[in-house]
């Protein structure tokens, strides 16, 4: 979901390619709720300053926390939607739709809304609930520059004998995500450090 946030961050004016935030350890802008990263919270350390691709690289949580709080729970629905999550694919068979959390859905649930749950939201959690195939298509559309297209698994329909094409399946899209070249980069630049060299996801993807 950082991406999400990221993307929405980077086309919203709130960060650029080379902002750089400081990882505290704890985010701190609240005085009732102050959520660490993950770094700090298994070794003690920080991230330091980190642009946007250096923070995807690094899965650093505070940077989230602090563009999540600037874009806000409504920009943050916004892109989610727009990247599909939360939603129904088009696969041809039963899918769940899942659910993009919000001071409503929260709601729906019986629980409460705090205003610093939106940072949790920043980083994909709170009650934000999303499929495999949902992840699969976000990361696709991220990657293809921002077109999304529908799910699906037939490919094509022929006769008995196999002799004709009944029918061919033709790319539908759902929905277009105006993307700056730069910010799709800065991006996309995060994602592929984080699985080569260094990263820590490398030894997954070396072979």
């Amino acid at each position: 979901f950082k991406m999400v946030t990221a993307i929405g961050g980077l086309e919203e004016g709130i960060i650029t390619p080379d902002t750089l935030i400081l990882d505290t350890g704890v985010y701190r802008y609240y005085d009732d709720y102050q959520p660490a990263c993950w770094d700090y919270r298994q070794y003690g350390r920080t991230h330091g300053n980190q642009n946007v691709t250096q923070a995807i690289l690094n899965s650093c949580n505070v940077f989230f926390y602090d563009v999540g709080r600037q874009l806000g729970i409504e920009g943050l629905g916004e892109y989610a939607a727009a990247f599909g999550l939360g939603e129904k694919t088009g696969l041809e068979i039963y899918e769940e739709a899942g659910a993009m959390d919000s001071p409503e859905y929260t709601a729906s649930l019986g629980q409460t809304w705090y205003e610093g749950s939106v940072t949790s939201v920043a980083i994909g959690q709170e009650s934000t609930q999303v499929t495999p195939i949902q992840l699969t298509n976000y990361i696709s559309t991220l990657v293809n520059g921002g077109t999304r297209y529908s799910t699906h698994l037939l490919k094509m329909v022929k006769s008995s004998d196999f002799s004709q094409v009944v029918y061919e399946y033709e790319p539908q899209v759902q929905d277009e995500i105006n993307i700056a070249q730069e910010n799709l980069e800065a991006v996309t630049e995060g994602m592929r450090e984080l699985t080569t060299g260094d990263g820590s996801l490398a030894s997954a993807f070396r072979n």
